[in-house]
């Protein structure tokens, strides 16, 4: 009986002891994994491009990744097509340094899953190396890419055609037709030249051209916008003989023409017609400043954002932003005006259809015209009402202006009354308004009349003898 419990007690150590011996290696090898998944170095044998990142920080291991990449930026690819050649940088190609994800990327081998996937891999890491793919590490700056792709695309030249809208004399929209042609295919060559860049031993890629390429926008496109009927249009008059603000117009206009809006696209006048610039074309011209008429760049185009302003309200484009002029304008009807300027002050609105629709713009003649073409069933009957509520009388202000002579004047502005406005849209059916909204409450200052004033008359002193001549002076007998 002894023997039998000394048998068991000692069966029942061994048990204890094994498992106490278990339970120490299990926590010894869960401390050290703890103790290594929190470390500042990254596994052996891990290499990207050649350079050996074992055992190294993160940040020692950046200074390499980063010295990879500049050799890599600086390396070349030789591209051909058709009879020409470009040789490009792998930067100009718009490849960026993406040292960060690297040292991340590298950081993480052996520290992923489980801890026995973390040992697993730790255990691998000593007899085989791993090289870090450049696929999905190299990454490129998509304006680079753009910029090089339309580039070849120009400069190898396409026959293939765009369907583009057409305007005709009369206002009747109809559509050029797509055409096929020899053109660059940009999606396969840029997937070639990735695969290139990819493969550290090519140095040379051979375009994919393609006879009969589809154009990148088709009949059959434009034929789903359903863009068929001039929905709404507005013109204003303007002087022709003053030649650099109609260039002015002509400029901003054009820039406006053609242009697609998308269901749900919001459009900035100022982003689509950019900044006023003499490098854009534009010329100085009068403009409205603090209430006055003086010249700036650009002048004349609150006329055309105006005249736009007045198509849109015609429509049922939502105005996302409108903002009046600080003074009223002399073509058009108080509150129906539409002011810009660069940085502060846009035109925006927002295609709120189910479809597209197109801007078409004319100028010239003396007559700007704005026009939206969309869809027949969004045509409707639309008169905009301006109610002025009160006026304001101007102010007068005189200035001092040496330039002048003496005792003369000289009006520099006549000075217009101000006003208080409510703009009214109405919608007709069979000529009876059905329904009236109201657009803006608008108020616009009073222009002061300016006049200018030389100096003033400043009288000669008399001489001693002047004042006794002028004394002894008698009168004329009877």
């Amino acid at each position: 009986m002894l023997k039998k419990l000394w048998k068991e007690k000692r069966i029942w150590v061994l048990f204890v002891s094994v498992a106490v011996l278990l339970l120490g290696a299990v926590i010894g090898l869960a401390v050290a994994d703890k103790v290594w998944k929190d470390g500042d170095r990254i596994a052996g044998n891990v290499f990207f491009l050649g350079k050996d990142l074992g055992h190294l920080t993160k940040e020692e291991a950046y200074e390499q990744v980063h010295a990879a990449y500049q050799e890599q930026m600086a390396r070349k690819l030789h591209l051909t097509g058709k009879d020409l050649a470009w040789d490009f940088t792998l930067e100009e190609l718009g490849l960026t340094d993406n040292s960060d994800v690297v040292v991340t990327t590298a950081y993480q081998a052996a520290r992923s899953g489980t801890v026995f996937d973390r040992y697993r891999d730790r255990i691998s890491l000593l007899f085989q190396v791993k090289n870090l793919e450049t696929a999905g590490l190299f990454v490129f700056a998509e304006e680079k890419k753009g910029a090089i792709l339309n580039r070849l695309s120009e400069e190898l030249g396409s026959t293939a055609q765009d369907a583009r809208f057409e305007i005709g004399g009369d206002h009747v929209i109809s559509i050029v037709p797509s055409a096929t042609g020899t053109a660059l295919n940009t999606e396969k060559s840029w997937a070639l030249i990735t695969a290139a860049v990819d493969n550290l031993a090519t140095t040379e890629v051979a375009l994919r051209i393609e006879e009969n390429m589809e154009p990148e926008v088709t009949t059959a496109d434009l034929e789903a916008m359903d863009i068929t009927t001039l929905i709404a249009s507005f013109s204003t008059k303007y002087n022709a003989g003053q030649v650099a603000r109609s260039e002015n117009l002509a400029v901003a206009s054009k820039s406006l023409d053609l242009l697609i809006v998308k269901p749900g696209e919001t459009v900035s006048f100022n982003d689509i017609v950019g900044e006023r610039t003499a490098a854009r074309g534009f010329k100085q011209a009068i403009i409205i400043e603090n209430g006055e008429f003086t010249p700036g760049m650009g002048g004349g185009v609150c006329q055309v954002s105006t005249t736009l302003y007045g198509a849109l309200i015609r429509s049922e484009l939502l105005i996302v932003e409108r903002n009046p002029h600080s003074i009223p304008i002399a073509y058009v009807k108080p509150g129906q005006d539409a002011m810009v300027a660069w940085g502060s002050s846009d035109l925006k609105f927002k295609n709120e259809y189910d479809t597209p629709v197109l801007l078409h713009t004319e100028c010239g003649g003396g007559t700007i015209t704005m026009m939206v073409f969309g869809a027949a069933s969004y045509k409707k009957e639309v008169e905009i009402v301006s109610e002025v509520l009160r006026y304001i009388p101007f102010s007068t202000e005189t200035r001092l202006d040496k330039s002048l002579q003496p005792g003369t004047t000289k009006v520099k502005s006549s000075g217009n009354r101000g006003l208080e406005c409510k703009v009214y849209k109405k919608i007709l059916e069979d000529g009876e308004v059905v329904s009236t909204k109201m657009l803006s409450h608008n108020t616009y200052r009073a222009e002061k009349r300016v006049v200018l004033q030389g100096p003033a008359v400043v009288e000669e002193p008399k001489t001693p003898a002047e004042d006794k001549n002028q004394n002894n002076t008698e009168e004329p007998a009877a």
